[in-house]
């Protein structure tokens, strides 16, 4: 009985000691920005969208500049409303995907994790590996549609998407302007 007690009581220490190893300084500050995203705990209102944009859409992938070539604009029975952005001028092919339920003009829709009824998502060979990074797997994200009518759809965005394969993509300053 006293070598169970006594194996008992070592593996627990050791796993007690095992798991305080440190791995460095932990930093973490929730009331601050980190991976140059929006703080997900201080979201933006509708009047902190003003940053500008070229259409027909566009943004900062990983802080990094990105102009669609060309986008289009779709509605399905159900009244999904869908944007796509396509660059492929410089060899590459980048894709950025937008799906809105019951798109309404003056309205701020949220685009963070685990938001299915609308969603963003970010893909390319370097930053994603291929796959999908969508707004739903990440933690903040938000979409504000200035404008939505027979000609024109007006929209800016931020969001940051995750791929299945863990690659983190943070988009921001994100604008739409396309005509219908």
């Amino acid at each position: 009985m006293k070598k169970i007690f006594y194996y008992t009581l070592f593996f627990t220490g050791a796993f007690c000691a095992i798991n305080a190893c440190s791995n460095g300084p932990y930093t973490a500050n929730p009331s601050s920005n980190a991976n140059n995203s929006v703080n997900p705990l201080k979201p933006l209102t509708s009047s902190q969208f003003t940053w500008g944009g070229e259409s027909p859409v566009s943004g900062d992938i990983n802080g990094t500049h990105w102009r669609a070539d060309t986008a289009y604009f779709g509605t399905d029975s159900s009244g999904a409303s869908y944007v796509t952005g396509i660059k492929y001028s410089d060899g590459s092919r980048m894709t950025f995907h937008l799906l809105i339920y019951k798109i309404e003009s003056s309205t701020l829709y949220n685009l963070s994790y685990h938001v299915y009824d609308h969603y963003a998502g970010y893909m390319d060979s370097t930053s994603t590996g291929g796959q999908l990074a969508l707004s739903y797997l990440g933690n903040s994200g938000e979409i504000n549609i200035a404008e939505n009518d027979s000609a024109y759809l007006k929209a800016k965005f931020y969001f940051q998407g995750v791929a299945t394969n863990g690659k983190l993509v943070n988009v921001s300053n994100g604008n739409i302007f396309i005509t219908k």
